[in-house]
């Protein structure tokens, strides 16, 4: 994702440099150009929506994402399928807070991808040691 918001960045970039530079064309050759970075910024934009749009989790998804995450940075937390591991060890035992549980055992397979997916988008944003 984060490559993808870089190339953005250096078309919109290229595109500001066209404008300051003499391009020698006409200005249909320059309206143009113009267009197809519009075009180009535009598609990237609508896509990086959509994106942001599935990442949203549900209630359930969210209260499983908090926990893992928490976890993960306490003292006891060190690698995030220990984190994971340790959920599901909690659960097996019955002794995970109840909301935690339930939140969980209400998430489909598709909704436990997605939380294990911005958990590990998390996770290598996050500084660790």
């Amino acid at each position: 994702m984060s490559n993808l918001i870089d190339f953005r960045e250096y078309i919109e970039e290229q595109k500001n440099l066209s404008f300051g530079v003499e391009l020698g064309g006409t200005p249909a050759i320059v309206g143009s150009v113009a267009r197809e970075y519009d075009f180009i910024l535009e598609s990237i934009d609508v896509y990086l929506e959509q994106v942001k749009e599935e990442h949203t989790l549900n209630e359930n998804q969210q209260i499983v994402l908090d926990w893992l995450k928490a976890y993960a940075n306490s003292d006891d937390g060190d690698k995030p399928i220990s984190s994971i591991w340790y959920m599901m060890h909690l659960i097996g035992e019955d002794l995970l807070e109840k909301r935690v549980k339930y939140a969980y055992f209400k998430l489909t397979v598709k909704q436990q991808f997605e939380v294990l997916q911005v958990f590990a988008e998390w996770g290598l944003g996050h500084e660790r040691n």
